[in-house]
């Protein structure tokens, strides 16, 4: 959804700058779900 977003912000309203940083955030957001998701994960092998 917000990858939609991004590419409708940088080709349809030709606002690539904006777009970009609204990509750097959507990197982040996604690395600090997936570094949770691995804690997560993680935990729950190591209970027995």
């Amino acid at each position: 959804m917000t990858t939609t977003y991004l590419y409708k912000l940088a080709f349809d309203n030709q606002s690539v700058g904006e777009s970009a940083a609204m990509a750097v955030v959507n990197f982040g957001l996604i690395l600090a779900v997936v570094l949770v998701n691995l804690r997560v994960a993680r935990r729950q092998e190591d209970t027995p």
